[in-house]
């Protein structure tokens, strides 16, 4: 397989921060059929 990994996150996703707060949001949004955000989440992580 040629795919990158995903990367989740540059910060704790454990501490109570923006990192973790926008990543529950893209979840949540993605719980309800909505994945653009965590895409867009996913494309600000991304290395390179």
């Amino acid at each position: 397989m040629n795919e990158k990994p995903v990367i989740w996150g540059k910060g704790s996703l454990i501490a109570d921060d923006k990192e973790r707060r926008s990543y529950i949001t893209a979840l949540r949004e993605a719980d309800g059929g909505n994945i653009a955000p965590l895409i867009d989440y996913l494309k600000l992580n991304e290395d390179g």
